[in-house]
């Protein structure tokens, strides 16, 4: 059970920077192709940083909110590891999506394939103070062999690398919050380490 009262290490900074970077991800992955509804990989790798975004949340809250929230030290260490093992799955997903999924075109290939994977990155868009520019996705369900591939344009596949790299800062970042969280826990003596028993 969680205490009300005494110290609980929550690791606040590098959870504002980690917020701020699921945030990043959330805004720019949340923007959808029109050709396809939604990649499988980019969705799990949407709803891990929503839930990261849970727990940062709620972190927050039990640390400096104390009658609302109860706090046990397992609980957030627990939570972390949760979305690390989300963030790790993501990007593996999203890795496997870039090689064993996204088709580079080829010579021989027809010719609509190559169109587009040049599709243009930017749609004219109107706005309240006139025409504005917005990203523009493309994605194209193709046939190799007999094995089902998609081609994107440039700007489908920058997405996919920008979440890749935003997934691999997420895992980094709730790891060291992890170490963080633990050391100051027994530190603070709210981890008590497992003795051994002597052998006989």
């Amino acid at each position: 059970m969680g205490s009300r009262d005494g110290p609980r290490p929550g690791g606040i900074g590098l959870r504002i920077v980690l917020f701020a970077n699921l945030i990043a991800m959330i805004a720019y992955g949340a923007v959808e192709p029109r050709e396809l509804a939604k990649v499988a990989a980019e969705c799990a790798t949407i709803g891990v940083a929503g839930l990261a975004m849970a727990v940062q949340a709620y972190v927050a809250v039990a640390v400096y909110a104390p009658r609302w929230l109860p706090y046990a030290v397992w609980v957030v260490v627990g939570l972390d590891g949760l979305c690390s093992a989300g963030w790790v799955a993501a990007v593996a997903a999203l890795s496997y999506w870039d090689r064993g999924v996204v088709y580079e075109p080829r010579g021989g290939d027809p010719a609509e394939w190559f169109e587009c994977g040049a599709a243009r990155g930017w749609d004219d868009v109107v706005t309240s103070s006139g025409i504005g520019k917005w990203i523009h996705l493309a994605w194209c369900p193709v046939e190799v062999d007999g094995r089902k591939w998609l081609v994107g344009n440039g700007a489908a596949r920058q997405q996919l690398h920008v979440l890749i790299g935003l997934s691999v800062v997420s895992l980094l970042f709730t790891g060291l919050i992890m170490v963080w969280t633990i050391r100051r826990g027994l530190y603070l003596g709210l981890i008590t380490p497992r003795r051994r028993r002597p052998q006989t």
